[in-house]
């Protein structure tokens, strides 16, 4: 079974987070301190970038830093408790929790509205393996990754070719 999320589910997600987060982080003279927030790559990211629009928190790409690691997630629970370990500090939230909300619990695919006609490409995914390992990202690094791809790719079609079409090619 397929269930899909809306915008609407998302906003809704973003403003409970948002109350239950927003005194905490008070202290004692009532200075208010920025909740800063990790995303795990690549659906958290998403989900931590909504949460810090217009909110106060803050985002961060240093999962040290985080009082909370935010993911769009949780099938089997591997990697919450991953990135917890990383951060022992840290409170973890998540849109779908699908361990605890029986809602969910015979959904086979759940489609996030940032999904929705998206086709993932292997260098979607090489970018989310380098942000898992805090490897920082730029556009020209990313050129090289498909420049790399590119490559690859290339090698595979020679290999695949017989030692005729070799030749000619």
């Amino acid at each position: 079974m397929k269930s899909k999320l809306t915008w609407t589910d998302i906003f809704d997600w973003c403003e409970k987070i948002d109350e239950k987060y927003r005194h905490k982080h008070s202290s004692k003279l009532g200075e208010y301190k920025e909740v800063v927030i990790y995303g795990i790559p690549k659906g958290g990211i998403i989900a931590a970038a909504f949460l810090c629009q217009n909110r106060g928190f803050e985002l961060t790409h240093n999962i040290k830093e985080a009082d909370i690691i935010v993911d769009d997630i949780v099938d089997s629970g591997k990697t919450k408790n991953k990135y917890l370990k990383l951060n022992k500090k840290a409170k973890f939230e998540c849109i779908i929790d699908k361990l605890n909300n029986k809602k969910y619990n015979n959904t086979d695919w759940i489609e996030f509205p940032w999904e929705a006609d998206k086709k993932d490409d292997i260098q979607d995914n090489i970018l989310r393996i380098l942000q898992c390992y805090n490897i920082k990202v730029t556009t020209r690094s990313m050129n090289i990754v498909g420049g790399a791809i590119d490559g690859a790719c290339q090698l595979l079609k020679i290999t695949a070719l017989s030692s005729e079409e070799y030749e000619n090619w």
